[in-house]
């Protein structure tokens, strides 16, 4: 049976500062968060507070590339 890895959403046309934001938000309620670059996006990952792992990506072109 598939599992569920994660659950991403969108960030359309965020700042670098919304996104420093975002994080700066996630430390103060003392969240661990991680940073990965997908070449065509950029993630910032961390867990709800059931352990979901979730996901703000935000394409670097504005939209998903492998979208029709």
């Amino acid at each position: 049976m598939p599992r569920l890895d994660h659950v991403a959403f969108e960030t359309v046309r965020v700042t670098e500062e919304e996104r420093a934001e975002l994080k700066r938000r996630v430390d103060e309620d003392g969240v661990y968060w991680e940073e990965r670059d997908h070449e065509i996006a950029k993630g910032v990952f961390f867990r709800d507070p059931d352990g979901r792992e979730l996901e703000a990506i935000t394409y670097t072109s504005g939209e998903d590339p492998r979208r029709p």
